[in-house]
């Protein structure tokens, strides 16, 4: 019969419907009553970090075909959610350091990459100082890019109310490593799509799951 300021939930994934139930409208309209008016709650929402490689402004968008934000928004909203915030794990690929490790062993990430060839057909070597130079640029982007993406990861936080949610990022009384100002804009601008009312077919109930809908299940074994 508490309440909670804040309520943090550290899911398992949903590979079979017994999990499933965890990420249920029944589990979370319980979250919900233990929230105080001013709270909120965040979990950890896998497969909502389903996303499409970014543009060459670094922008990405969500992937409707493997996202499951539809299930969990809709089964968020059937729990009587109306303030509902996902936010991906982004760090900003522009990394100084990196790129100086990567500098480092240019010579060998190159020779191992597939642009080594078309640096070899240069006609000459100043040729091949130019080329080097703007293939190495690219490689590096997509290394950082790729390391970027590996880590990503979906969550959602909700509350009873907006005012709950600034939205506004809050300077800490030390100076963060991880969590900085940039890599919170990152993490919180990715447009999800929102529809005013409730698709109830993507609900996801201990009556009627929806989850899990990854490719594949996890057998419970009785031993």
């Amino acid at each position: 019969d508490k309440s909670w300021d804040a309520i943090y939930i550290d899911f398992p994934s949903a590979v079979d419907y017994n999990l499933a139930k965890l990420y249920s409208r029944e589990f979370f309209a319980f979250v919900k009553k233990r929230i105080r008016p001013d709270g909120y709650a965040v979990f950890d929402s896998t497969g909502t970090g389903a996303l499409l490689p970014p543009d060459e402004f670094g922008n990405q968008e969500v992937d409707m075909e493997l996202n499951d934000w539809p299930v969990y928004y809709n089964t968020l909203k059937a729990a009587g959610f109306d303030t509902i915030k996902p936010y991906v794990t982004t760090l900003d690929p522009r990394n100084d350091d990196a790129v100086a490790l990567l500098t480092a062993e240019k010579k060998a990430l190159l020779q191992s990459s597939e642009l080594w060839p078309i640096i070899l057909s240069a006609r000459n070597s100043r040729e091949a100082a130019v080329v080097e130079n703007v293939l190495f640029r690219s490689l590096v982007q997509n290394i950082l890019w790729n390391h970027v993406i590996s880590l990503q990861q979906g969550f959602i936080v909700m509350a009873n109310n907006d005012e709950a949610l600034s939205g506004s990022y809050r300077q800490l009384p030390f100076t963060p490593h991880v969590l900085t100002e940039d890599n919170f804009k990152l993490s919180t601008s990715i447009k999800f799509p929102r529809s005013d009312g409730i698709d109830y077919k993507k609900v996801n109930s201990i009556f009627r799951p929806t989850f899990p809908t990854i490719p594949f299940w996890q057998p419970r074994s009785a031993f």
